[in-house]
């Protein structure tokens, strides 16, 4: 159990020491991939894969799939961007290398596909 925390502690480091911007979430969120990874690379050391039983090699593959999907959630709700804007006809924004200019809108009869 030493050999994970260790790994999860350096990831941790890295990530702190990181220039991207982070806060405690994302650390507890990266941390806790990191060591659930290797907590399973540690499990496997040393092991001859092709002798292990099926549902042992699924049970791994199900928390490495867990790992990325806390790690993946935690870097998409950081590091997006978002912005809600009120628009009347004739104002602009930029949107990256765009520029977008709001001509107006009409109430219009049709499909509504909400």
């Amino acid at each position: 159990l030493r050999l994970p925390m260790a790994v999860a502690a350096a990831g941790l480091f890295m990530l702190a020491a990181s220039p991207l911007p982070s806060n405690m979430l994302v650390l507890c969120g990266f941390g806790g991939g990191f060591w659930i990874i290797a907590a399973i690379c540690h499990d496997l050391a040393g092991k001859n894969i092709r002798k292990l039983p099926l549902s042992y090699l699924a049970m791994v593959m199900a928390h490495a799939g867990f790992a990325v999907l806390i790690m993946g959630a935690t870097a998409a709700t950081q590091w997006k961007t978002e912005e809600t804007l009120w628009m009347k006809p004739g104002t602009q924004t930029r949107l990256s290398d765009y520029r977008v200019l709001m001509l107006g809108s009409e109430a219009a009869l049709g499909p509504n596909y909400n």
